[in-house]
């Protein structure tokens, strides 16, 4: 398993000049708004909509990502909620995702954070069953965009 953190251009000309084989982006125009979710005092839910602006149908999963260095707060991924967690969106299309706090009755004061991740789900892979002498390389670009869910407690 090899993690290449490179350009998208670069990996179209370098690779794919002297190698047969494809790149595709999956989720290409995903759009996501409002970019973090803040709540405070009373407000415990809110919602972010996601936008497909990309030419094609697009299928997305939302999960919890890890929480970022210069996030601020405890880890609050044990007490929030988000629906739906799979969706399908055509050219175009929008999908509202309601998030919810159920903060413990015994929450010391201070702020709190969460990290929602949208992303696409890429298609299932064409297997090859065909031995070849030659080099192939595919890359799928997977698009995503994580939001911050930040809560503030006072008593």
């Amino acid at each position: 398993l090899f993690l290449f953190l490179v350009q998208p251009g670069f990996l179209a000309t370098s690779f794919l000049s002297s190698a047969r084989g494809e790149t595709k982006a999956i989720g290409e125009g995903l759009l996501v708004a409002p970019h973090r979710l803040e709540f405070e005092g009373r407000i415990r839910s809110g919602i972010f909509n996601v936008v497909n602006k990309g030419p094609v149908n697009a299928d997305y999963r939302i999960k919890f990502a890890p929480l970022l260095e210069n996030d601020k707060g405890k880890n609050a991924k044990d007490w929030v909620r988000f629906s739906p967690r799979r969706f399908r969106l055509g050219p175009g299309e929008h999908q509202a995702i309601r998030v919810i706090a159920r903060k413990p009755i015994d929450l010391a004061p201070g702020v709190y954070t969460a990290r929602i991740l949208i992303q696409a789900i890429p298609p299932a892979g064409k297997k090859v069953d065909e031995p070849t002498d030659k080099i192939k390389i595919n890359l799928d670009i997977v698009y995503g965009i994580s939001v911050p869910v930040i809560i503030t407690h006072s008593p």
